[in-house]
């Protein structure tokens, strides 16, 4: 795999399909979501949510990724008969994502309820009483079925990460190679004709299976697969090729991207949901195998930039929406469209500030505490 730490090509790409999710939602709350049963033709990302699917596929390597690399160091965890070293060290894999995105999460989480009491005009009571109905997705587990109130609704997205991790963690952490080789691959593959037979489409969120959330069932699905992108991308990046395939890799994945954007502007069916997780799981893989030629190009701080502005404008994009529709309802489309989207960079940069400031007082403390502790 690529030597860097992160990932310049797929940084970039994290801000694309956080783009297009954003455009999506632009086209659902602005324009009204357009219908995909009257033949194709252009619209402002009707396809968009798929970009959601670019990122439990790349959760799923990066999970992989980290048990590997235990694996290599702490070995796979077979021995341990009972469990206690397994669940230990599940709790800290979910422990640190966790504490990733949750500082962040709660600052646009504010954000995007103080909008969502003001859109609908509700008095003290109504408040207070919603408030209390939203602490499950304050905490990140409303997609377990406990959400009542979701004032910040795209975090569904994290809510079913995180579950499908608590799921299938462990199995990667403790039997890596018959996972990532055999159980992932199987898996993904029965549940998402599960979900293709029964709803007729992969995306869609408050479908509910009967035991779950489709879209818990949509996680565990592509975080599996990134599982198994993982092991197909680590095994490329060990081979030493030409220049001629080099530049064969950089083609396949112009191709597989063109074509991901294509679904992702056109009312093209729902059943064709299958065939873009197919595109985005070959282009996941080759961009982290960094066997392409001109791989280094985005390996720059505008790139690494952009990814990492891609959660801040995940999250705030609610509380922007429901401030340009309450507020601007009366303006034309195309204002509001820009307003959202001009407004959503302004708040996740400012988030983004808040965020660092956050953790830098609790860092400070932090490390306060641990010099007190030392000179007891």
């Amino acid at each position: 795999m690529q030597k860097s730490k992160r990932n310049g090509k797929i940084e970039f790409l994290r801000f694309v399909f956080c783009m297009a999710v954003l455009l999506f939602h632009c086209c659902k709350y602005v324009l009204g979501e357009p219908s995909c049963e009257k033949g194709y033709h252009l619209g402002l990302f009707p396809h968009g949510s798929m970009g959601v699917e670019f990122f439990f596929l790349v959760s799923g390597v990066l999970m992989a990724k980290t048990a590997y690399k235990k694996n290599e160091l702490k070995g796979n965890l077979s021995h341990d008969a009972d469990g206690k070293a397994l669940a230990a060290d599940c709790l800290q894999f979910l422990k640190g994502k966790y504490l990733s995105i949750f500082p962040m999460h709660v600052l646009a989480f504010v954000f995007a309820f103080v909008t969502y009491a003001a859109a609908r005009k509700l008095n003290w009571l109504e408040t207070i009483s919603s408030a209390l109905e939203s602490i499950p997705n304050l905490f990140l587990v409303q997609m377990t079925g406990t959400g009542m109130v979701n004032p910040n609704h795209v975090t569904w997205y994290l809510s079913c990460m995180l579950i499908a991790m608590a799921v299938l963690y462990p199995l990667c952490r403790k039997y890596y190679t018959m996972f990532t080789h055999y159980i992932a691959p199987l898996a993904a593959v029965l549940l998402l004709g599960y979900c293709m037979k029964t709803t007729g489409r992969l995306t869609g969120v408050s479908h509910w299976s009967g035991i779950c959330y489709k879209s818990v069932l949509r996680a565990v699905i592509e975080i599996a697969l990134g599982a198994a992108a993982f092991e197909i991308a680590r095994y490329i990046s060990g081979k030493n090729y030409k220049k001629a395939a080099r530049h064969l890799f950089a083609a396949a994945e112009l191709l597989l991207f063109v074509c991901i954007m294509v679904y992702c502007v056109g009312t093209f069916p729902h059943q064709w949901e299958q065939l873009e997780l197919a595109a985005l799981f070959l282009l996941v893989t080759l961009a982290f195998s960094g066997a392409s030629s001109g791989a280094g190009f985005f390996d720059h701080a505008v790139f690494f930039h952009l990814g990492k502005l891609s959660l801040p404008l995940y999250l705030t994009q609610v509380g922007v929406i429901n401030t340009v529709t309450g507020l601007f309802g009366e303006w034309p489309h195309r204002r509001q469209v820009f307003a959202i989207v001009a407004g959503t960079f302004a708040a996740a940069y400012l988030l983004l500030w808040m965020d660092r400031g956050v953790r830098y007082i609790f860092d400070s403390r932090r490390n306060t505490g641990q010099r007190g502790t030392e000179s007891l």
